[in-house]
């Protein structure tokens, strides 16, 4: 996720391309120590060229659909890969929590969550 049809989180907007990642593990603690691995995040080919065209991104808490603290910009290469450890501001009670990946210079987008789409419940 996000593709266009991904939903708004915290008033931020999915990107506009199909963004694909592989695992891409995210710890938040109470402490505030974020650590993220982005592995494979690319646009697919087509439309795209299945590379990362994002030179640099944010890692972003969202608590209860408010947007709450980011990490600093942190490099991704050509193929989607980067990591970063760092602290950010957590409330101390963080509802519905969820971490989005920004491209640095444009906040007002998300390229990557940790929210997943909602399932149909089974009968």
């Amino acid at each position: 996720m996000p593709a266009p049809a991904s939903p708004l989180i915290a008033g931020v907007n999915p990107g506009g391309a199909p963004w694909v990642s592989g695992p891409s593990p995210v710890r938040v603690r109470l402490d505030g120590r974020i650590t993220v691995t982005v592995r494979g995040l690319v646009i697919p080919a087509p439309p795209g060229t299945n590379t990362n065209p994002v030179p640099s991104v944010v890692a972003t808490l969202v608590c209860g659909n408010m947007v709450q603290s980011s990490t600093k910009p942190f490099a991704l290469d050509m193929a989607g890969n980067g990591q970063t450890t760092d602290m950010i501001s957590v409330p101390p009670k963080c509802d519905a929590p969820a971490v989005l990946i920004q491209p640095a210079p444009n906040r007002m987008v998300y390229i990557a969550s940790t929210v997943r789409p909602v399932e149909p419940v089974r009968p």
